[in-house]
């Protein structure tokens, strides 16, 4: 049994198409159909910031309401974020 990277398929076919080939043609796919460009060069940017999808996924899994509140908490302070002093307690309060 022949060990294949990440860039290779396990099948021995010639013709089988590679997982890194396959991940080309969706961004492809994406960066041609997409009407705003520019916001996928964002999101990618962001991809890169620590533990943002870790913050993201605790996000969405707040109730609607919470998520509401934080929400509109976020856009009251965005012009002003010096304001915000949050200490966190050891029992995460």
């Amino acid at each position: 049994m022949k060990t294949a990277r990440a860039t290779e398929s396990i099948d021995d076919t010639e013709n089988a198409p590679r997982p890194a080939g396959k991940m080309r043609n969706v961004l492809r796919e994406l960066a041609e159909t997409c009407p705003d460009p520019g916001k996928l060069v964002e999101l990618y940017y962001w991809s890169a910031e620590p533990d943002l999808l870790k913050a993201l996924h605790h996000f969405l899994g707040l109730p609607e309401e919470a998520r509401e509140v934080l929400r509109a908490f976020l856009v009251m302070v965005a012009d002003c974020p010096d304001t915000v002093n949050v200490t966190v307690t050891s029992a995460a309060r």
